[in-house]
């Protein structure tokens, strides 16, 4: 997962920059993120027990092991800003962002979804209500022609009253970077569920703010709370949906963490240092 879907790209110097340094984590899970622990994977979020509504699917057997993790990463890294943490992820690894967003209310300073996979008739209305009124940033890519999963259709449109929320919509995917193309020529066409190649390209963007920017941008107000030692509250970000047009620029920041459930099975957490100690 952490070199079939680029995820090395956020250690690389473009985002970095972007960023103004940061930690990178990777947690692996052994099975899919969205695995109960009952004995039933489910591959996609779709497959749902019908007799318990949201029963495993929204019980994923990691959500323990995953917040523990990064609480601790959090705690032990004392250049680490607790106000700047983001969670996003691709597919399986969307869905589990969803469920860390049930199970850490009012932690993360922004979320990014990339062809997220959390059936969206198991998310409540009072869910979807607290992520509007929390301050958290959101930032939706899928392709209307994803095959694989379409949770973000419904969800998306649910969230659209929403301030500091962003959706890429792809008609297709194909490659942007010339070094791959078909017989004729043609750019390389990818499956339509892996929209997320566009975000670890750097190509998704919302008019002139491209997804980094914003994800550079996102802070949580100060306002001391239990969960982590830091703040949470109001934050700082776009507030504007739609766009797909990339645009070049660097935000350099003071101290954030992000965090990313990345793929199908695989995670993964970046930290970025306080200010003072980037500065040399």
């Amino acid at each position: 997962p952490i070199l079939g879907n680029e995820v090395t790209e956020l250690f690389g110097k473009e985002f970095q920059e972007t960023m103004g340094g940061a930690y990178v984590l990777v947690p692996q899970s052994p099975t899919k993120w969205s695995d109960s622990g009952t004995g039933v994977i489910y591959s996609t979020g779709h497959q749902q027990n019908e007799d318990k509504p949201g029963d495993p699917v929204t019980d994923s057997m990691y959500v323990t092991a995953l917040t523990e993790l990064i609480k601790n990463y959090v705690a032990t890294h004392p250049d680490v800003d607790p106000n700047r943490i983001l969670i996003g992820g691709c597919s399986n690894g969307g869905y589990m962002t969803t469920r860390m967003l049930i199970a850490m209310p009012e932690y993360f300073a922004g979320a990014y979804l990339n062809s997220e996979s959390f059936a969206d008739a198991y998310l409540s209305d009072e869910f979807i209500q607290s992520l509007i009124d929390d301050q958290i940033g959101l930032w939706y890519v899928y392709c209307k022609n994803d095959n694989v999963a379409l949770s973000s259709v419904p969800t998306t449109a649910r969230l659209e009253k929403k301030e500091n929320f962003h959706v890429n919509v792809y008609d297709s995917v194909i490659d942007e970077s010339g070094r791959y193309t078909d017989a004729e020529g043609n750019p390389h066409k990818y499956s339509d569920h892996w929209a997320w190649i566009y975000f670890f390209n750097g190509e998704t963007a919302d008019g002139e703010l491209t997804e980094w920017q914003w994800m550079a941008k996102q802070a949580r107000t100060p306002a001391t709370t239990p969960d982590n030692g830091g703040t949470t509250g109001g934050q700082t970000g776009g507030n504007t949906t739609g766009g797909t047009t990339p645009n070049v620029g660097i935000y350099n920041n003071a101290a954030y963490v992000a965090v990313a459930t990345v793929a199908l099975a695989g995670a993964a957490y970046v930290a970025f240092k306080k200010k003072e100690r980037l500065i040399k």
